[in-house]
């Protein structure tokens, strides 16, 4: 699935364990409640997407370069994700798992 395009997708549930997602674009997808256990979200693009209840435990989204991973405006509430994962995840009016908004004005 290595750079695809899934924009808007409604990807509800979905089991994306193990998955390669490294350059997909998943803008404005809802993502809401799919398992990513180990999936690689590499300069994946997540903007706006709803990713409420996901759990994405093990996912790297870590990256080293300055390409990161674009959670702007992207919504984790409830999501099960480790502050170390996010560590250099674009982070712009982004809902975190507790509810705050991060970075509310960039």
């Amino acid at each position: 699935m290595r750079g695809a395009q899934l924009a808007g997708a409604n990807l509800f549930d979905a089991d994306f364990d193990h998955a390669d997602l490294a350059g997909v674009v998943l803008s404005r997808a809802n993502l809401s409640g799919a398992t990513m256990l180990s999936t690689r979200l590499q300069r994946a693009r997540l903007g706006s997407a709803s990713l409420s209840y996901a759990d994405l435990h093990g996912a790297n989204l870590k990256m080293a370069d300055l390409t990161n991973v674009d959670l702007t405006e992207a919504d984790l509430t409830g999501a099960i994700v480790t502050p170390a994962q996010l560590a250099r995840a674009k982070l712009c009016r982004t809902t975190m798992p507790d509810g705050s908004v991060v970075n509310p004005t960039c």
